[in-house]
Protein backbone atom coordinates (compact mmCIF):
# COMPACT_ATOMS: atom_id res chain seq x y z
CA UNK A 1 0.00 0.00 0.00
CA UNK A 2 2.77 2.49 0.39
CA UNK A 3 6.36 3.00 -1.94
CA UNK A 4 9.27 3.12 -1.23
CA UNK A 5 9.59 6.48 -0.31
CA UNK A 6 6.71 5.93 2.24
CA UNK A 7 3.43 7.67 0.95
CA UNK A 8 0.53 5.98 0.41
CA UNK A 9 -0.46 4.73 -3.21
CA UNK A 10 -4.22 5.13 -3.77
CA UNK A 11 -6.31 4.96 -6.76
CA UNK A 12 -8.03 8.54 -6.40
CA UNK A 13 -6.81 11.91 -4.43
CA UNK A 14 -9.68 11.39 -2.49
CA UNK A 15 -8.93 7.65 -1.36
CA UNK A 16 -5.66 8.59 -0.21
CA UNK A 17 -6.86 12.05 2.11
CA UNK A 18 -9.54 9.31 3.64
CA UNK A 19 -6.84 6.96 4.37
CA UNK A 20 -4.03 9.76 5.13
CA UNK A 21 -6.66 11.52 7.75
CA UNK A 22 -7.65 8.12 9.88
CA UNK A 23 -4.02 8.14 11.00
CA UNK A 24 -4.18 10.82 14.19
CA UNK A 25 -7.30 8.94 15.68
CA UNK A 26 -5.48 5.41 15.46
CA UNK A 27 -6.83 4.25 12.68
CA UNK A 28 -4.37 2.72 9.55
CA UNK A 29 -4.88 0.59 6.68
CA UNK A 30 -2.09 -1.90 6.66
CA UNK A 31 -2.80 -4.02 3.28
CA UNK A 32 -5.48 -4.09 0.91
CA UNK A 33 -5.43 -7.12 -1.81
CA UNK A 34 -8.65 -7.66 -4.15
CA UNK A 35 -10.49 -9.88 -1.85
CA UNK A 36 -9.52 -8.66 1.63
CA UNK A 37 -8.00 -5.80 4.04
CA UNK A 38 -6.45 -5.63 7.14
CA UNK A 39 -6.53 -2.72 9.07
CA UNK A 40 -5.27 -1.06 12.48
CA UNK A 41 -8.38 0.34 14.75
CA UNK A 42 -7.26 1.25 18.21
CA UNK A 43 -4.26 -0.40 18.40
CA UNK A 44 -5.92 -3.68 17.21
CA UNK A 45 -5.49 -5.30 13.92
CA UNK A 46 -8.76 -5.96 12.45
CA UNK A 47 -9.37 -8.16 9.20
CA UNK A 48 -12.22 -7.93 6.06
CA UNK A 49 -13.67 -9.85 3.55
CA UNK A 50 -14.01 -7.46 0.66
CA UNK A 51 -17.56 -8.22 -0.92
CA UNK A 52 -18.46 -5.98 -3.43
CA UNK A 53 -16.59 -2.38 -4.92
CA UNK A 54 -18.58 0.12 -6.69
CA UNK A 55 -15.69 2.17 -8.19
CA UNK A 56 -15.54 6.20 -8.31
CA UNK A 57 -17.81 7.07 -11.30
CA UNK A 58 -18.50 11.05 -12.43
CA UNK A 59 -22.05 10.03 -11.97
CA UNK A 60 -22.01 8.64 -8.70
CA UNK A 61 -19.12 10.81 -7.52
CA UNK A 62 -18.25 8.31 -5.16
CA UNK A 63 -16.55 5.11 -4.51
CA UNK A 64 -18.44 2.36 -2.38
CA UNK A 65 -16.80 -0.94 -1.15
CA UNK A 66 -18.84 -3.46 1.45
CA UNK A 67 -16.89 -6.14 3.44
CA UNK A 68 -17.43 -8.40 6.04
CA UNK A 69 -15.52 -8.77 9.47
CA UNK A 70 -13.59 -11.90 9.72
CA UNK A 71 -12.47 -13.58 13.06
CA UNK A 72 -9.21 -13.34 14.20
CA UNK A 73 -7.40 -15.18 16.28
CA UNK A 74 -6.49 -14.52 19.60
CA UNK A 75 -3.33 -13.15 20.46
CA UNK A 76 -1.43 -11.19 23.30
CA UNK A 77 0.06 -9.01 20.41
CA UNK A 78 -1.63 -5.37 20.33
CA UNK A 79 -0.56 -3.64 16.85
CA UNK A 80 0.21 -0.28 16.25
CA UNK A 81 -0.33 2.04 13.42
CA UNK A 82 2.88 3.09 11.13
CA UNK A 83 4.08 6.22 12.49
CA UNK A 84 2.83 8.92 10.24
CA UNK A 85 5.05 10.98 7.63
CA UNK A 86 4.25 13.74 8.60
Amino acid sequence: MRDKSGDYRAESPDEKALIEGMAPYGCSLVERGSSNMRCVVAGKSEEYDILAVNEFNSDRKRMSVLVKVLPLIPSSKTCHPPASPL
